[in-house]
Formats: structure tokens, C-alpha cells, sequence
């Protein structure tokens, strides 16, 4: 995959990107983040898939594998192929990678890829998100930001998870950052004394409250 890939785009369901080094030093990751009482959860796409290799002659894609659509459906706007999940090749491979992450390389948890963010409650209407990203002026909006993550972890049954660079409030998302050829995350919104920096600090009093109150995870 290209430097400026970000991950999303799966050629093989039993490999790891090579941005993770091999798969020895992966299982070592895993075991050492579990040794020192760190859950590790798979960020797991089990929807679409690329149907090429940007280097041709090394493809390993499951497009075209056995010379038919063995597990593709139509074309999606992300330039790959969605799964088709009406046939039972397909069921079998997607469980048996799951089974494989969990197996082979301890993983604790998965966390699926799925619908559409234009789906369901949070859709870009949504009245609480819509809110926090259209306040007035900088200070209300991470004001707002802050009672969002805060309600994030109060909130019954919702679990505490935010996704990369959410802690820094990138004014471009990483997944924009990505698609312009950069895929490292601005460390210079961390300065203490900015509103970036004091969400960053917000988000680690909040996970230390988490962390102390186990009424928030059992």
C-alpha cells in the first residue's frame, strides 16, 4: 500500500499492514501492552477491500482470487469492492480472520468498520454533534467539546473511546490529513497553555476518573 494510505483499505484479512512490522513484532506489542494492564482492541474492516496491490506483480487481494467475484459485491466510493455478505465463502473468511486476530495475535476486543456515518443517530444532523462543531466563537466550541467527551464516558453503556488526534481537536480530521499526504498527527496543538492543549489535559483527568470508578466498565 502507498505511504499515504491509512489502513482502511484491506487487501488481506491475515496480514497486518507492513507499516506494523512483522507479525512477530506485533504479537510482542500486543503482549507487552497486556503485561502492563493495556487492553488491545482491533480496528477491524470487515465490509470492503481493495482490489489491488499498488505494486501489480505482488498482489495478494482476495478481488478475483480463484478468477471470479469470490467474495465481492459492487464497487464502493472508496475506490475498493464491498464484501458480499449473501455468500457463505464469504461468512467463512471474515470469521475465520476474526478468529485468526484473536488466536494468533491476542487481540481482546474487535471494533467493526460499518455503516455509513450518514446512517442512523449520529449523522452529520445530529443535533448534540451539530452543536458542538457550529458554536459561536473557539470558546464555546471546546467548551462543548469537553461536555461531549465528558458525556462520552457518563453516558449508561456507551464505553470510553475516541478516535486518534481527537484528544489534540485537529482542526482538519486525520482521515482528511491522510488523503493530503499526511499522516502524522499535528503535535504542536498540545501546547498547554492553547484550548488544544487544555481539551488533551481535560481527556486524561477524564480517563483517570475511569479508570477509578470501576461502575464506569463493569
Amino acid at each position: 500500500m502507498g505511504a499515504s494510505e491509512y489502513d482502511y483499505q484491506v487487501t488481506n484479512y491475515f496480514a497486518p499492514s507492513r507499516f506494523n512490522v512483522t507479525c512477530d513484532d506485533f504479537k510482542y506489542l500486543t503482549d507487552h501492552l497486556h503485561q502492563n494492564g493495556i487492553c488491545v482492541i482491533l480496528d477491524w474492516i470487515p465490509t470492503h477491500f481493495k482490489h489491488y496491490h499498488f505494486l501489480h506483480q505482488c498482489s495478494m487481494s482476495l478481488h478475483e482470487y480463484d478468477g471470479t467475484n469470490l467474495y465481492a459485491s459492487i464497487a464502493s466510493r472508496w475506490e475498493t469492492i464491498y464484501c458480499d455478505f449473501d455468500k457463505e465463502e464469504t461468512h467463512r473468511i471474515l470469521f475465520a480472520s476474526a478468529l485468526y486476530y484473536f488466536d494468533r495475535f491476542h487481540f481482546d476486543r474487535i471494533r467493526f468498520d460499518a455503516d455509513d456515518t450518514n446512517d442512523g443517530s449520529f449523522s452529520s444532523k445530529n443535533i448534540l454533534l451539530n452543536y458542538v462543531s457550529h458554536a459561536q466563537n473557539d470558546m464555546d466550541k471546546f467548551a462543548d467539546l469537553r461536555n461531549s467527551f465528558a458525556w462520552q464516558i457518563c453516558m449508561p453503556s456507551r464505553g470510553h473511546m475516541i478516535h486518534m488526534g481527537d484528544e489534540v481537536v485537529q482542526p482538519v480530521s486525520w482521515f482528511q490529513q491522510c488523503f493530503r499526504g499526511k499522516i502524522s498527527m499535528d503535535g504542536s496543538l498540545s501546547n498547554s497553555t492553547s484550548l488544544h492543549g487544555k481539551i488533551q489535559e481535560w481527556i486524561r483527568d477524564l480517563n483517570r476518573l475511569y479508570i477509578h470508578y470501576p461502575q464506569f466498565w463493569e
